[in-house]
């Protein structure tokens, strides 16, 4: 009879292997992905990023994706939503996917949420007009127009603590929690470093720019990239954001 021991190795053992298989499906997945017309937004918490992107789909009359990803994610993983939400809040983690691996009934585990997160993804890539705020998109999607958004640590932290009217300590910690697990997220699923600004086509610092102004920069980028294609886009609408699953 196998010891606890060797019931935790052959665990660790598939935890690695369904990691490997994961990150090449991914790898696959990106491969086939025809990109049109599709934004990827990266943003440090309080940066205004999130504000900018919207602002940047409202003008060019984009679909913008946020959190209607994670609808999107549990329909293809077939789970709820709160479990999706849970595997976001934790990043990869391989004690919690060992666990589960001795547990039996719905569970939601890294690789099962890759695999659904990149199908999502790939999904809005290849319909086009999109704007992707986060969920490591600018990583996967490589042919989109890739955006970085960011601001001094001290300034977002300041931000918080008017915004949600906390103390200093508890904005910092804040700032701080959201950067790491951010980090966590891109580095352990899609093995880039968020930081890296090679990895996009346009960084914008909103120590001194305007979320209007980020959004024009934006805009300008995106539409000197894809001057052919720019020029035929529909125009704006004010539609309900499609969620694909």
């Amino acid at each position: 009879m196998e010891g606890i021991q060797g019931l935790v190795a052959r665990q660790v053992r598939k935890w690695e292997l369904d990691k490997r298989i994961s990150q090449r499906f991914a790898q696959d997945e990106v491969s086939g992905t025809q990109t049109r017309n599709v934004i990827t937004v990266s943003r440090d918490k309080a940066s205004g990023g999130s504000e900018a992107a919207k602002l940047v789909a409202k003008e060019l009359g984009f679909d913008l994706y946020d959190r209607e990803i994670i609808d999107a994610v549990a329909a293809r993983a077939r789970t709820d939503r709160s479990k999706v939400e849970a595997s976001e809040e934790r990043g990869p983690n391989l004690l919690r996917d060992i666990l589960l691996g001795f547990l039996e009934g719905d569970h939601l585990t890294e690789a099962a949420y890759l695999r659904a997160l990149v199908r999502v993804l790939r999904h809005i890539a290849d319909e086009g007009n999109a704007v992707i705020i986060g969920r490591g998109a600018s990583c996967m999607l490589t042919g989109s127009y890739r955006v970085r958004v960011t601001a001094p640590f001290e300034l977002r932290a300041e931000r918080v603590r008017e915004l949600d009217g906390v103390a200093e300590e508890q904005a910092r910690r804040t700032v701080m929690e959201s950067d790491r697990r951010r980090r966590d997220f891109v580095r352990g699923h899609f093995g880039c470093d968020p930081d890296c600004p090679l990895a996009y086509d346009l960084v914008i610092n909103t120590e001194h720019t305007s979320i209007e102004h980020a959004a024009q920069l934006i805009l300008t980028g995106f539409r000197q990239r894809f001057a052919e294609v720019s020029s035929a886009l529909p125009s704006p609408h004010r539609g309900e954001v499609r969620v694909p699953v």
